[in-house]
C-alpha cells in the first residue's frame, strides 16, 4: 500500500471517527429532548448547560418568561418556588448529564391539592366567625332583656324615691305640728300655774274676809241692839267668804286635775315627738339609700346601653369580616357563601340603612362618613369576584393583590368610622347619664 492510499485510509478513519462522535452527540441530544419531553408535556420547560447557558425553552416558557436569569437563580439556589412579574410557579429541577432541566408550573390561587391546609384553615376561620357572630347575637338578645329590666328597676326606684320624699315631707309636717302642740301644752302648763297662783290669792282673800267678818260679828255683839244690822252684814260677808273659799277649792281641784292631764299630754307628746324624730332620721337614711339605689339603677341602664352599643358595633364589624372572608374563600376556590351584593343589601348595609344602626347611631356626626368606604369595599370586592373567581379564570397575582389591597384599605376605614360612631354615641350616653345622675 503506497503512501497515498495510507493517507486516504487515515482520512477515512478520521471521518468515521468524527461521524461516530457526531452520531453519539446526536444520540445524546435526542436523549436530552426525550428526557425533556418525558419530564413534562404541560409545564414551561427550560434547560441550561453546565456553563449555565440557555439551550432550550419550550413555547410556554418563551411566552411567559422575559428574564431567564430569574429561572437560573432558582436553579443555582435550588428553589422550589419562583415569583415572576405577574405570576408564581412551582419549580421542579432534574439533572441529566451536565444539563439542568427546569419544569415551571404556574401556581393557581385555587390550587389546594397539597394537603388542603388552606381550605381546612379557611373552614375553621369561617366556623369560628359564624360561632362568634351567633354569640354576639345571643348576648345582644340577653342585653335587650337586661335593658328592659334595668329600665323597669330604674322607674320603680324613681317611684319609690318619690314616695319616700312624700313620706319625708309628711313626717316633717307632722314634726312641725307636734312642735306646735308641745308649745301649746307648755303654754297650758304655764297658764295652769298662773291660775293656781290666782286661786291661792283668792283663798287668802277669802280667809282674810272670813277673819274680818268674825271680827265684825264680835263688834256687833258688843254694840248690842245697835249692832244687829251690822251683824247681818257680817254674817253675809262670812257666807260670801265661805262660798269663795269653797269655789276656790273646787277651782283648785279642777286646775290640779288639768295640770295632771296636761302633764300626761306633755309626756305623751314628748314621746310621740321622739318617735317622730327617730322615724324622720330613719326615713332620711332610707331616702339616701333610695337615692343611691335610683342612681345605681339609672347608671346600670346607661352601662347596659353602652355595652349594647359596643356589641352593636362589633357585630357590624363581624358581619363585614364574614363578608370579606366569603369573598376570599371564593377567590381561593373553597366552599363559600359569597353573594355579589351592593353595599345596601349586605348585613352591614341593612344594619346601616334601616336596622339598629340607623335607629341607634344615625344622629352621630361620623355616621354618614361610613357609607363612602363601605361602598368602595363592595364595589372592589364584586369586581374581584367577577374577574378572578372560578377555576377557569386565571388572574395574575399582582392583579389579585391590587384588588385585595383596595378592599382592605377601604375596609380599614370602615372599621375606623365604626369606632368613631361608637365613641360619639357613648359620649352622648355619658353626657345624658351625667345630667340625669348628678343634677
Amino acid at each position: 500500500m503506497n503512501l497515498k492510499e495510507l493517507e486516504i485510509q487515515k482520512k477515512e478513519e478520521e471521518f468515521s471517527l468524527k461521524l461516530l462522535e457526531k452520531e453519539e452527540s446526536l444520540k445524546k441530544e435526542v436523549q436530552l429532548y426525550k428526557e425533556i419531553a418525558v419530564h413534562s408535556q404541560e409545564e414551561g420547560l427550560v434547560a441550561f448547560d453546565k456553563d449555565n447557558n440557555l439551550i432550550f425553552a419550550n413555547n410556554l416558557a418563551r411566552n411567559n418568561i422575559k428574564d431567564y436569569s430569574i429561572v437560573l437563580d432558582a436553579v443555582v439556589n435550588r428553589s422550589d418556588r419562583l415569583i415572576m412579574e405577574d405570576y408564581e410557579a412551582n419549580v421542579s429541577l432534574k439533572q441529566y448529564q451536565d444539563f439542568n432541566i427546569v419544569s415551571l408550573k404556574k401556581t393557581s390561587i385555587h390550587d389546594n391539592k397539597d394537603g388542603g391546609l388552606l381550605q381546612r384553615h379557611s373552614a375553621n376561620v369561617t366556623k369560628a366567625l359564624d360561632n362568634t357572630q351567633q354569640t354576639y347575637l345571643s348576648l345582644l338578645e340577653e342585653l335587650k332583656g337586661m335593658a328592659t329590666e334595668s329600665n323597669e328597676t330604674a322607674e320603680g326606684s324613681t317611684e319609690g324615691l318619690n314616695l319616700t320624699k312624700e313620706i319625708v315631707a309628711d313626717s316633717d309636717l307632722l314634726h312641725e305640728e307636734l312642735e306646735v302642740e308641745n308649745q301649746v301644752v307648755d303654754s297650758l302648763v304655764e297658764k295652769s300655774k298662773d291660775i293656781a297662783q290666782v286661786i291661792n290669792i283668792i283663798q287668802e282673800i277669802a280667809f282674810q274676809t272670813n277673819i274680818l267678818s268674825l271680827n265684825a260679828a264680835v263688834e256687833a255683839a258688843t254694840a248690842g241692839e245697835a249692832g244687829k244690822g251690822f251683824a247681818v252684814v257680817a254674817q253675809e260677808v262670812r257666807n260670801l267668804a265661805t262660798r269663795s273659799a269653797d269655789a276656790a277649792k273646787q277651782i283648785k281641784d279642777v286646775v290640779t286635775s288639768i295640770q295632771a292631764e296636761t302633764q300626761r299630754i306633755e309626756t305623751s307628746s314628748k314621746k310621740v315627738s321622739g318617735v317622730v324624730n327617730e322615724t324622720k332620721q330613719r326615713i332620711a337614711v332610707l331616702s339616701k339609700l333610695m337615692t343611691t339605689f335610683q342612681k345605681n339603677a339609672n347608671r346600670s341602664v346607661y352601662e347596659v346601653e353602652s355595652i349594647s352599643n359596643k356589641i352593636f358595633i362589633n357585630l357590624a364589624k363581624l358581619d363585614h369580616v364574614i363578608y370579606k372572608n366569603n369573598l376570599y374563600q371564593l377567590i381561593f376556590g373553597n366552599d363559600n357563601n359569597f353573594k355579589a351584593v351592593d353595599h345596601h343589601n349586605c348585613r352591614l348595609g341593612k344594619w346601616y340603612d334601616t336596622g339598629l344602626g340607623k335607629e341607634e347611631f344615625s344622629f352621630v356626626p361620623s355616621y354618614k362618613g361610613l357609607e363612602k368606604y363601605h361602598h368602595t369595599v363592595h364595589h372592589q370586592a364584586n369586581l374581584l369576584a367577577k374577574e378572578c373567581s372560578g377555576h377557569s379564570v386565571s388572574c395574575s397575582k399582582q392583579l389579585i393583590e391590587d384588588k385585595i389591597q383596595l378592599v382592605e384599605d377601604a375596609s380599614e376605614y370602615v372599621f375606623i368610622y365604626l369606632d368613631k360612631i361608637l365613641e360619639e354615641k357613648n359620649e352622648t350616653v355619658m353626657k345624658e347619664a351625667a345630667q340625669k345622675l348628678f343634677n
